[in-house]
Parts: structure tokens; sequence; C-alpha cells
């Protein structure tokens, strides 16, 4: 399980331990557990040390197919049905989208098509 989750929602944590939208972190078990839908875990692919900053940059050098914020919620999910997207490709357009419009629609239909890709 990786160590290290991005937080995904606007508003995450208790008032005095806030975390910002894309703020990487290491949260504990029971934050995983319960708030799940608003982290998405961060793969620790650099070779230098790790940093977060090295880690925004890799997902910046993966542009999306396309444009989520051009397309209605239901437009996107025939999109990616109807596409064959790897998780790079995937991973790009979740970024495109928090960048975004950062609609929970969107979010889930990338996160659907990601287990469709298991």
């Amino acid at each position: 399980m990786p160590e290290q989750y991005r937080v995904t929602a606007p508003n995450y944590g208790a008032p005095g331990n806030r975390r910002e939208q894309g703020e990487v972190f290491e949260p504990t078990e029971a934050e995983i557990s319960a708030f799940r839908d608003k982290l998405e875990p961060v793969e620790d692919e650099s070779d230098d040390g790790g940093e977060a900053s090295d880690q925004a940059g890799e997902e910046d050098d993966a542009s999306a197919p396309f444009d989520p914020s051009d397309m209605t919620i239901d437009e996107f999910e025939g999109e990616l049905d109807g596409g064959d997207y790897g998780e790079d490709e995937l991973a790009a357009l979740a970024v495109a989208e928090r960048e975004g419009k950062h609609r929970d629609g969107a979010i889930n239909a990338i996160e659907a098509a990601r287990e469709d890709e298991e």
C-alpha cells in the first residue's frame, strides 16, 4: 500500500489539522479508512529522495488525452467507457479535472475506469 496520499477534496481534516487540496502526506490507517474518497495514493517513482515537488512535476509531464471540463459528466463517462486509456492517461485526466471543475461525478468516473482496467 502506498505510504503517501494526495488530498483530492477542497476541505479535509479537522480545524487545527487541515490539509490543503493537492497536499501530499502520510495518513494513518484510520484516516485512510475514514477519508478514502478524499485521498488519492501517490506512487513514489522518484529516484532523488521522493520530494513532493518532483512528483508533481512527473504528473505535469503526462498530458490528459482531452480536457474533461469541455464535457458534461455523461459525455465524460461515455468517453471513458468507449476509450482505452491507461493509468498514466487516467491520472492526467484526474489532475486536469481537479485543477478544472473538480466534479465528484467526473472523479468517480475516472476511479471506475481505473477499476475496470484492473
